[in-house]
């Protein structure tokens, strides 16, 4: 999986995580606002009526004429009516719109209504109010206007409430998730257009030569991580081809240190044995080697140590040398040298 993907996801999913946290809580603050304010208006309304009614110790009156008071104080809802019914099922009132809210005759909704059916009715809020008079008179003394109690019910069809809150979630779904596939075209050309410094880095290093010293990556100063990251890629590179010339001197001074010795060694070791000798004459010729040996065995010491990574031992102690007398003691091993006479000191 290339970078730009991975950081394309990782702020995708980030930003899904926020737009359904926010649409979930934006859902959940209109709906209870919405719920709380469609029982507000029942309520509201219930207590119009209650007042409108008036309860006495003997009956309770409510006049058709408190009706047109209702309707200028309030007004009155397509999905919203009322209903005031006494306990024999009379109608007292009833609001125009009834019919048209309900779908059902007064007749059926006062059935429907003493039987506490519509109650529990699924799509229906309603409440109601029971008014009754303290002592109420017979009914064979009470007026067409008397009521020994009224009850009061106002109900409202829930279904414009939920399509409402269908429509709001269709939007809280789909304007995110437009929002989101935007920010996903976006963001993933931001992504690729801020990770091309890295692509082309890349690039160049492909094509830099490893016997090219001077080979460097050209860093632009775009002053962030990646103009870091640059810097300190040459810096390593510097150091890359530091070590490799380090190694490649150490590897000609090896051969040149240790062709002279060896010359030598081999130059003293065939003399000896051009001919049978004596023990005194093999000795004569035999120092020269143990000496040329000695030198030899410090010359791949100090190599050795020449070898050694940049800092990885401390460096010794200088120790004081008399060229007087180590000087006679070297030429002393070029005696036998061919190129003897090429020598002046």
């Amino acid at each position: 999986m290339k970078l730009t993907t991975r950081v394309s996801a990782f702020f995708l999913s980030a930003l899904a995580v926020i737009l359904i946290g926010n649409s979930l809580l934006l859902y959940g603050v209109a709906r209870s606002y919405l719920e709380h304010h469609s029982d507000e208006q029942l309520n509201s309304l219930l207590h119009i009526l209650v007042a409108a009614a008036e309860v006495e110790i003997d009956d309770v009156k409510f006049e058709s004429t408190d009706h047109f008071v209702i309707q200028d104080a309030y007004g009155e809802l397509d999905d919203i009516f009322w209903l005031v019914y006494s306990e024999e099922g009379q109608v007292v009132a009833h609001s125009e719109n009834y019919h048209t809210a309900s779908g059902k005759t007064v007749a059926e909704s006062v059935s429907s209504l003493v039987n506490a059916i519509e109650i529990t009715k699924p799509g229906w809020r309603l409440v109601r109010h029971h008014l009754a008079a303290p002592e109420p008179k017979p009914a064979s003394e009470r007026s067409d206007l008397e009521h020994a109690a009224l009850t009061i019910v106002v109900a409202r069809n829930l279904e414009p409430l939920r399509r409402a809150l269908f429509w709001l979630a269709v939007a809280l779904i789909v304007l995110p998730l437009i929002c989101w596939l935007i920010a996903a075209l976006l963001g993933r050309r931001f992504c690729e257009r801020a990770l091309k410094p890295i692509r082309q880095m890349a690039d160049e290093v492909r094509i830099i030569d490893v016997h090219d010293t001077r080979a460097r990556l050209d860093v632009q100063p775009t002053r962030d991580e990646l103009e870091e990251l640059g810097v300190t890629f040459n810096e390593l590179l510097n150091q890359l081809f530091q070590e490799y010339e380090h190694q490649r001197r150490f590897a000609g001074n090896t051969a040149h240190q240790l062709r002279t010795p060896l010359t030598v060694m081999q130059g003293q070791v065939d003399v000896a044995l051009r001919r049978p000798r004596s023990a005194e004459e093999y000795q004569e010729t035999l120092t020269p080697v143990s000496q040329a040996t000695t030198s030899l065995s410090q010359t791949v010491e100090a190599l050795l140590f020449l070898a050694r990574p940049a800092g990885d031992q401390p460096i010794p102690d200088y120790q004081r040398t008399d060229l007087s007398l180590w000087l006679p003691e070297y030429l002393e091993r070029w005696k036998n040298s061919p190129r003897w006479n090429d020598i002046h000191l």
